[in-house]
């Protein structure tokens, strides 16, 4: 919304819902690779972190089943990582354009600029 909100800010003439879908869409887009840095910055800076307690949970729990210690040691396992970050990636794609075009195309409605009068006839 605050992509056409911003278009519509930006353009003399009132915003259409093409106009907005299309800055949604746009916001969408940019949202995902925006997710992407902000991912792997936190998974950089807490990754070392995550392994410490993984490795004490996994070390101090004697009693626990099977299945839970598999899956902790995969968490702990960086070689899934490209994976996740790559459906993660898909996702946050997908998940944004289709919602943020909705909002765009909402924004439209919700923003609309009156049109612009015509210019009054001049007196002779």
């Amino acid at each position: 919304m605050l992509a056409a909100y911003l278009a519509q800010q930006n353009s003399p003439s009132p915003l259409t819902g093409a106009r907005g879908a299309i800055a949604g869409c746009l916001a969408g887009v940019v949202g995902a690779f925006v997710w992407l840095a902000a991912a792997l910055t936190v998974d950089v800076v807490m990754a070392p972190l995550q392994d410490r307690i993984l490795a004490g949970v996994l070390q101090n729990a004697t009693d626990m089943p099977p299945e839970v210690r598999q899956w902790l040691e995969l968490m702990s396992d960086r070689t899934s990582a490209p994976l996740r970050f790559a459906a993660g990636f898909v996702f946050q794609l997908l998940a944004g354009v289709v919602f943020a075009t909705l909002g765009g195309v909402v924004a439209t409605i919700f923003f609309k600029r009156p049109p612009e009068a015509p210019p009054a006839p001049q007196a002779p």
